[in-house]
C-alpha cells in the first residue's frame, strides 16, 4: 500500500476527532428537541418541591435577601406577591408546604441543579446540562468504547431523542433521567474499565454520585447493580469486572449514603426533626390486598396510626398518599406526628403484613414487577385540565406560569400519544433484535458489549423490582430506563453495518 502524504492520516484523524465532538454538541440539541417542542422544559408537580428545598438551604447560608427568589414565600418577604401569583381557593398544596413536616426523598442535590439553572436566568439551562451529561456518556460508549464516528453518534442521539423518552427526561426537571445514567454510568465501569482513560474513570464516576444522590431510588438501583457485579465476578460468569471497578463503583454507592446522611442532619438541625418518608410501602400493601385484610382484623390492637383511617381501604396507593377526600385519603389527611407515625412505621407494618399473608404478598409482589416491566408509557408530557392552577399557581413564579399556560402540554398537543406507541414499537424491535440469531450465532456486537449487556439488563430489572415492590407499578418509572434497551440494539446495528463494510472488526487497542 503506497503510504499517504506526511502528515494527512493525522490530519484526518484531527478531522475525525473534531466532526465527532461536534456531534456531542448536536446530539446535546437534539436531545432538547421535545422540550422544545412543547415551549418549554416539562414540569412535574414535585418539580417546585426540589427547587424550593435548595433556595431554602442557599438562604440559610447566604441569607434570603442575597438570592433569587423562587417561592411566592419568598417573594412575599420581600413586599406583596404579584398579582395572579397567589393560591387559588381550593388548590391542592404539596404536602411539603406544610412547614409542620419536612418529605424524605426530594433531592436537595438535584434542586441545586433547577435553582442554579433559575437563578442563573433560565430553567432552560437545567435542561442543557442534562443534555450535555447524557451527550457526553454517549460519546464516550459510541465514539470512543465502540470506535464509531461522528455519524453514528448523531443517528444514535436523533433516534434515542424522538423514538424513546430519552429526550423527554432529558428535558423534565426532575431526576429521573439520573435513573438510567445511574444504570449506563455502572455499565460503562463494570465492563470497561482497563479501556477507560483515568479521567474518563473520574468523570463517569462524578457523574454516578451525582445520579446516586439526586433520588433514593437511584441509591438502591446502584447498590444492586453493585451486587449483581461482585456476584459475577465471584461466580466467575459472564462479566469479570476488576477490582478496583467494584470498589469505585462501591464508594460511589457510600458517597450516595453519606450524601442522604448529610442531608438529614441538616433538615434535623434545621427544623428539629428528621425529614419524614412517605409511606409508599404500606399505601402499595393497602392496595394490594393483605395490608387492608390485615389491618381489619388486627386494628385497633395492632397499635398503627394507620388504623384511624381502616374504613377507607381498600384505596389507591396515590390517593393513600395525596388524597384530600375524607373517604379515600390516609397521610395527607393526617397531622403532622401522624404523618410522622405512618412513615416510621411503615416497614415494621409490611413484615407483619408478610406474615399474616405470606402467599398474598409475594404473589402480588411478583405480579406487580411484571407489570412494571412492561409498563413504561411516557406521560410526561400533557399536564391536563386545570393542572397549571391545581398544581403550580403559587408554588412558581409567575413567568414560569406564564410560559407553562402557552406550552403545547396544556393547550392540547398529543407528545405523550406518538411517544409512547414509539417507545413501545422500539423496544419490542431492539429486544427481538438483541435475541436474534443467525445461523446458531449471534449477531455481530461491539467490543465489551456482552459485558454491558449484563450490568444494564440486571439495572433494568432491578428498577422494576425496586420501583414495584417499595412503590407501585407507574409508566414514569420504568420509561425512565427504557430507553437503555434500544440504546443497546443500536450497537448491534451500528456493528452489522461496520461489518458489511470492513469486514470482521478486531477489538480496538
Amino acid at each position: 500500500m503506497t503510504s499517504a502524504p506526511d502528515g494527512a492520516p493525522r490530519r484526518s484523524d484531527r478531522l475525525a476527532r473534531a466532526f465527532a465532538r461536534l456531534a456531542l454538541l448536536v446530539t446535546a440539541a437534539l436531545l432538547c428537541v421535545p422540550a422544545v417542542l412543547n415551549g418549554q422544559p416539562f414540569l412535574y408537580p414535585d418539580t417546585p418541591v426540589y427547587v424550593r428545598r435548595a433556595e431554602v438551604g442557599l438562604a440559610k447560608v447566604l441569607g434570603a435577601e442575597r438570592i433569587k427568589p423562587w417561592s411566592i414565600e419568598s417573594r412575599a418577604a420581600a413586599g406583596p406577591a404579584p398579582a395572579g401569583d397567589a393560591t387559588p381557593a381550593g388548590a391542592a398544596t404539596p404536602v411539603e408546604e406544610d412547614r409542620s413536616v419536612n418529605l424524605a426523598g426530594r433531592s436537595v442535590y438535584y434542586g441545586a441543579l433547577l435553582y442554579g439553572a433559575y437563578a442563573a436566568g433560565s430553567l432552560w439551562l437545567a435542561v442543557v446540562a442534562q443534555a450535555l451529561c447524557v451527550a457526553a456518556l454517549l460519546y464516550l460508549l459510541i465514539v470512543r468504547l465502540w470506535g464509531f464516528g461522528g455519524i453514528a453518534l448523531l443517528a444514535a442521539g436523533a433516534g434515542l431523542a424522538l423514538l424513546t423518552p430519552l429526550g423527554a427526561f432529558t428535558g423534565l426537571l426532575m431526576p429521573d433521567l439520573f435513573a438510567g445514567l445511574t444504570v449506563l454510568c455502572s455499565g460503562v465501569l463494570a465492563a470497561y474499565w482497563h479501556r477507560l482513560r483515568r479521567w474518563e474513570r473520574i468523570g463517569v464516576a462524578a457523574l454516578l454520585l451525582f445520579a446516586i444522590a439526586a433520588h433514593p431510588s437511584h441509591l438502591a438501583l446502584a447498590a444492586a447493580i453493585v451486587l449483581v457485579v461482585l456476584g459475577l465476578r465471584l461466580l466467575r460468569v459472564g462479566l469479570r469486572t476488576p477490582g478496583p471497578a467494584i470498589v469505585l463503583l462501591g464508594a460511589c454507592v457510600l458517597g450516595g449514603l453519606a450524601a442522604e446522611w448529610v442531608f438529614n442532619k441538616a433538615m434535623t438541625v434545621a427544623v428539629g426533626a428528621p425529614p419524614v418518608r412517605l409511606p409508599h410501602t404500606m399505601a402499595h400493601l393497602v392496595e394490594m390486598g393483605p395490608g387492608t385484610a390485615y389491618l381489619r382484623q388486627n386494628c385497633p390492637q395492632a397499635g398503627y396510626q394507620v388504623c384511624d383511617y381502616v374504613a377507607n381501604f381498600p384505596t389507591h396507593w396515590d390517593d393513600f398518599l395525596f388524597s384530600t377526600e375524607p373517604g379515600k385519603g390516609a397521610f395527607w389527611l393526617a397531622d403532622a406526628r401522624a404523618k410522622r407515625r405512618m412513615g416510621e412505621e411503615q416497614f415494621a407494618f409490611a413484615l407483619d403484613v408478610l406474615r399474616f399473608d405470606p402467599v398474598g404478598v409475594v404473589r402480588g409482589l411478583a405480579s406487580d414487577v411484571l407489570v412494571q416491566l412492561g409498563t413504561f408509557k411516557v406521560d410526561i408530557g400533557h399536564y391536563g385540565p386545570n393542572a397549571t392552577d391545581r398544581f403550580y399557581a403559587g408554588h412558581v413564579p409567575q413567568e414560569v406560569l406564564a410560559d407553562m399556560r402557552r406550552t403545547r402540554g396544556v393547550q392540547g398537543g398529543d407528545f405523550d400519544g406518538w411517544l409512547s406507541g414509539a417507545t413501545y414499537a422500539t423496544v419490542a424491535a431492539s429486544l427481538l433484535l438483541l435475541a436474534w440469531r443467525r445461523q446458531g450465532a449471534r449477531l455481530a456486537r461491539p467490543p465489551g458489549f456482552d459485558g454491558l449487556l449484563l450490568v444494564v439488563g440486571a439495572g433494568v430489572v432491578a428498577n422494576a423490582v425496586i420501583c414495584a415492590v417499595f412503590a407501585a407499578p407507574l409508566d414514569r418509572f420504568q420509561s425512565r430506563v427504557v430507553w437503555l434497551v434500544p440504546l443497546l440494539a443500536l450497537g448491534v446495528v451500528l456493528q452489522m453495518a461496520r461489518s458489511r463494510t470492513q469486514g470482521p472488526l478486531a477489538q480496538p487497542a
